[in-house]
């Protein structure tokens, strides 16, 4: 049987926190029956093993039965989502109005109308302030259907004016819905093309963003209308790589949550999303001073509301502020500080496996790699790299596994390892031709290094002296910015040249 490790109860149990722990066997207690007492053992035995199977169960938990597994399962996990429901209905706005929902539906079929529909008006109060518009049809849909059916003294302006608010609100879900999915659209471009390079291409999305985002902005739109339509010139504006632009509609995407700070608490995973765009795009446009002053501010945010945060908040702001802090040492070709941060995003990965996903930590794995090979250390640079390439799983993306080749190959020839140059060489150049637009500046690496193979000590550093100079040239270049994001060549170049590490500053 496959292990449980894999299954949903498991991964469920893993990901809660302390607090959820505690709030759970404070639950089954309340709840807890001579005939559920089998549910609260599973808990407290998954929830000390790293992994598990049914027989090793048996073994352990001589008192369960093999045919009692699946039904223990299942009402365990029931029982968990339960006890977070209670945990978290005054935390999570959708589940505090669905539970005022839930209570005038309860008094509506006690016939209490009158009390359904002030339970309805607080609700909806909620909804408004908040911004959860298909919430709020469904109130509306509620009071509709107790106004039509009852006789509760209500005026025709009453029925008038609720009528006009399903339209009203009915619009702007729709105009969410329409903004919401052209972003989707262009993340799917971008994920099936990368970025935009042909002519053909280009004009093809233009015309579809155009036709879809609207000629005019309605200056009246709804909070999640306004963050959809700065999304969506975002991804736009990203996947021709015009990175000012990116940063521009980013800042104004963050400045919707200014105008409403009740946004940042009631919706906090998105507005953790939107600084993450906001410091990554500084550092697109390599704007040094600008990314300084935003991860200092993040790293206060983060600071004064950690302890509101879920697990899952805690684990993207600190994914994104380690992420940001090694950009930030990036931009300041200051590898070695870089160093100092390693220990604690390891330490990091290892602790919140469950609630990463493979993508992000070869993100991290990526950028200690580049902080090791920036301060000199490039055995410790082969290490990383090597966890990114030999990686079987299928969430890495090919431009970042041609990155990691391309990085592993300045960390050989570092290391002077000429049989992996050539290897690796041939490697990147067989996966060039396999990509249907590959960037200047991966095929200018292969050409470099194919000519440096044998080469005289002299003829060396003119060849990286005429690479470097190729490089500012393909450095103007809109349509390759994307690869001077991984991989900061003309350093590299420059250090060879001055024979000083990556991280002097010139």
């Amino acid at each position: 049987m496959p292990t449980l490790k894999k299954d949903l109860l498991f991964d469920l149990i893993k990901s809660l926190t302390k607090a959820e722990k505690r709030n759970f066997r404070l639950y089954a207690k309340k709840i807890q029956q001579n005939v559920e007492v089998l549910f609260l053992q599973l808990f407290d035995y998954l929830e000390k093993r790293e992994s598990f199977d049914v027989n090793t169960l048996l073994k352990d938990l001589p008192n369960f039965k093999k045919n009692q597994i699946a039904n223990l399962k299942r009402n365990l996990y029931n029982h968990i989502l339960i006890s977070l429901r209670l945990l978290y209905s005054k935390k999570q706005i959708a589940l505090e109005i669905r539970e005022f929902i839930d209570y005038a539906e309860i008094l509506y079929s006690k016939g209490l109308y009158l009390q359904s529909l002030k339970i309805l008006a607080r609700a909806k109060k909620i909804a408004i302030k908040t911004h959860q518009h298909i919430l709020h049809l469904e109130i509306v849909a509620f009071e509709s259907r107790i106004e039509s059916r009852h006789i509760t003294r209500s005026s025709t302006k009453r029925m008038s004016d609720l009528m006009t608010e399903s339209v009203q609100t009915n619009k702007t879900i729709s105009r969410v819905s329409e903004l919401s999915n052209l972003k989707l659209y262009l993340q799917r471009v971008f994920i099936n093309h990368g970025h935009l390079k042909t002519i053909e291409l280009k004009e093809k999305i233009k015309i579809k963003f155009i036709e879809r985002i609207g000629s005019e902005r309605d200056t009246n739109q709804s909070f999640f209308e306004q963050m959809y339509y700065y999304q969506s010139y975002y991804w736009f504006y990203y996947l021709e790589q015009n990175f000012q632009a990116c940063y521009e509609y980013t800042l104004k995407w963050a400045d919707l949550y200014v105008q409403n700070p009740t946004m940042v608490e009631k919706d906090i995973d998105m507005y953790l999303r939107t600084i993450h765009h906001v410091l990554n795009s500084a550092f697109f446009i390599k704007n040094e001073q600008i990314l300084k002053k935003q991860v200092t501010d993040f790293e206060v945010f983060i600071k004064d509301n950690v302890d509101q945060f879920s697990l899952n908040a805690y684990v993207q702001a600190h994914l994104f502020l380690y992420q940001s802090k090694f950009n930030q040492f990036f931009l300041q070709h200051n590898y070695e500080k870089g160093l100092t941060i390693i220990p604690e995003v390891l330490a990091f990965i290892n602790a919140y496996e469950y609630q990463l996903d493979n993508y992000k930590i070869m993100i991290l794995n990526y950028k200690i790699a580049s902080c090791y090979l920036g301060s000199g250390q490039a055995d410790k640079t082969v290490d990383y790299l090597n966890k990114i390439i030999n990686y079987s799983g299928s969430a890495l993306r090919d431009d970042i596994l041609l990155y990691a080749r391309i990085l592993l190959l300045l960390a050989h020839y570092e290391l002077e390892n000429d049989m992996a140059l050539e290897y690796l060489t041939n490697a990147i150049e067989r996966q060039i031709n396999n990509i249907a637009q590959p960037d200047k500046l991966s095929k200018a690496v292969v050409v470099l290094f194919k000519k440096l193979f044998g080469a005289l000590p002299r003829t060396q550093q003119q060849l990286i002296q005429n690479f470097q100079s190729e490089v500012a040239e393909l450095a103007k270049i809109p349509t390759e910015k994307r690869a001077f994001i991984f991989l900061d060549l003309n350093a590299w170049a420059q250090a060879k040249l001055m024979n000083k590490r990556i991280n002097s500053r010139y």
